[in-house]
């Protein structure tokens, strides 16, 4: 969700370390530009989240937005807050509580706070898990931030 100047770096990266292909990446922005610029790797787009199948059940859902559309946003993705989606925001200040209250308390939740050299490969992040984050998501979302 979200896929401005952080989203984008973080994807590129993702899909040139070949962690991810780009068919296994559904990128929601409402910004045309911005999904235009994601559909050029090869990603699927939508400019809203209901745009989702109904019977998807993403393995992860990143959280890529600024910090004051953090819940609307987020409220949008709460039909996959049943436990067998893992959540991932980069959204700085947004504690995991506020992912809980939204999606409700069986929600995995990883947060990352990224520095700005990140957004080339070169910085480092923080990472936190709620403890709801299975050793399989924990290990997937890991390989992908080591990219």
């Amino acid at each position: 969700a979200g896929c401005g100047n952080m989203g984008y770096a973080m994807l590129s990266g993702w899909l040139k370390s070949g962690k991810l292909a780009p068919s296994a990446v559904f990128v929601v922005e409402p910004n045309a530009d911005l999904r235009n610029r994601a559909a050029a790797l090869g990603c699927g787009t939508a400019a809203e989240a209901e745009a989702i199948p109904v019977d998807a059940v993403p393995e992860l859902v990143v959280i890529a937005v600024k910090p004051q559309v953090i819940r609307d946003v987020t409220a949008a993705y709460k039909r996959f807050g049943d436990g067998r989606t893992t959540f991932v925001s980069i959204a700085a200040g947004t504690p995991s509580a506020t992912f809980e209250q939204i999606l409700g308390n069986r929600a995995p939740i990883v947060r990352c706070m990224p520095n700005t050299p990140a957004a080339i490969g070169k910085g480092m992040m923080v990472v936190f898990s709620n403890p709801l984050v299975s050793d399989d998501a924990t290990r997937f979302v890991a390989d992908l931030l080591s990219a």
